[in-house]
């Protein structure tokens, strides 16, 4: 009963379902027209992340941030300079020919827009480029970048200009950390020469004043001059903490100064260390007003030596690293080398985008089930019978004879002719 019912339904009103089954695929074809096709282009690249010689520009990293490094250069490749390379190099800032087939068919394939200056071009085919570029980290050290236009040429062309520009800004930034050290160590080091050329005169001037007391040679090495100095000096150093209590305080004044160029001179370290020398400052100070001129006068002179010492070493391990800097400033434009491309840019001969069997495919689906609801409106909405099942179901009454409908159609008509002609 039921089945029957349902495919007489569907047979009266079959139009129901295959209108919207028809005109559904053909809306969607029609709106396939203006939708702007997308190809995609895809690259590999295998990415290094080389031990740096110098401790300056070592990077430490724990094995929680494996992926850090391939994600600074996902982070450096959908960048703004380099995306803004790539639109001055592709010259995006025009935008491409529309390949919409109703652009093609019409000839309508211009998309010029209007700006205010060249900046704000820029800025938007920047903007529209980020949205068609994309960068996955595989793994730390292996990336895939794609791109997608409206033309499988122009998306490889994109992709490979996407990667040259990566290579320059990544080299550019490299170069530019090595020149950012080499002005601090260049600095340090006219600083520290200063600092030696004044301990040199304040030693020599000593030493011309006081002819009697050992000096100290500026290049290494202890010259003698006068046998009761030098026993007195020694004398000086056995019996008394003086000596050994300067090299302390210049020892913790050139630690302060290393300190000083890793942290704020109000930071704790910095703090601590002054509070430290000042105690031995005001140590030193007691013991040395206990003691005689002369035996002053030779630590004095030990001190100068000892600082001049001290701040050439100084100056010799900033020399040593300024160097090395140097040096990774020579090799800096072989490690772009540690970027290696796996995959060269390549395409996909068909488009992403539109997807036209699939969007054809569904529009049919939904046509279906709209002519279903709507058959199901109609049949709501109807309140004929059109089966005897219907009738006995409603009313309880057995049906005993059906007249076919076109039986009853004729008789009707028939009905009607005699009441035209009057007769009865």
């Amino acid at each position: 009963m039921i089945i029957k019912l349902i495919l007489d339904r569907l047979f009266r009103n079959k139009l129901l379902i295959i209108l919207p089954m028809i005109i559904a695929p053909s809306i969607a074809m029609l709106m396939l027209l203006f939708v702007e096709p997308e190809y995609v282009s895809t690259a590999k690249l295998w990415v290094k992340d080389r031990e740096e010689e110098s401790t300056l520009l070592r990077v430490q990293r724990s094995s929680i941030q494996e992926m850090t490094y391939a994600e600074v250069q996902r982070e450096i490749i959908t960048s703004n300079p380099v995306l803004e390379d790539v639109v001055r190099s592709m010259n995006l800032t025009t935008p491409k020919p529309s390949q919409k087939i109703f652009s093609r068919l019409t000839g309508l394939r211009s998309q010029k827009k209007s700006f205010k200056n060249e900046q704000e071009a820029i800025i938007m085919a920047v903007e529209q480029i980020r949205k068609n570029t994309w960068v996955d980290v595989v793994n730390s050290e292996i990336i895939v970048v794609g791109c997608k236009m409206n033309t499988p040429e122009l998306a490889q062309e994109l992709n490979k200009n996407l990667l040259e520009s990566y290579r320059k800004q990544y080299l550019k930034i490299l170069v530019y950390e090595i020149s950012e050290y080499k002005k601090f160590l260049l600095n340090r080091l006219e600083i520290l020469q200063g600092d030696i050329d004044q301990k040199q005169r304040d030693l020599f001037k000593f030493e011309q004043q006081n002819p009697t007391i050992v000096s100290v040679a500026t290049e290494g090495g202890e010259s003698l001059r006068g046998a009761s100095t030098v026993s007195l000096t020694r004398k000086i150093s056995e019996v008394s903490p003086v000596p050994e209590m300067q090299r302390d305080i210049v020892r913790l004044e050139m630690e302060r100064q290393k300190v000083l160029t890793r942290f704020e001179p109000n930071s704790t370290e910095v703090k601590r260390l002054e509070e430290e020398i000042k105690g031995r400052k005001e140590l030193l100070k007691r013991y040395k007003d206990e003691l005689k001129d002369l035996a002053k006068l030779s630590i004095k002179q030990e001190r100068l030596a000892w600082e001049l010492k001290e701040a050439r070493r100084h100056y010799a391990e900033i020399n040593t690293a300024y160097h090395q800097i140097l040096l990774a400033e020579g090799t800096k434009v072989k490690q772009t080398s540690s970027i290696t491309i796996l995959e060269n840019p390549s395409f996909l001969p068909k488009p992403i985008k539109p997807r036209k069997k699939v969007t054809l495919f569904s529009a049919i689906f939904l046509g279906f089930i709209l002519g279903l609801g709507l058959l199901y409106i109609a049949s709501y909405l109807d309140s004929s019978y059109y089966l005897p099942e219907e009738i006995e179901e409603n009313i309880g009454i057995t049906i005993l004879a059906v007249i076919p409908e076109e039986e009853y159609l004729n008789g009707q008509e028939n009905v009607d002719k005699k009441n035209v002609l009057g007769i009865e």
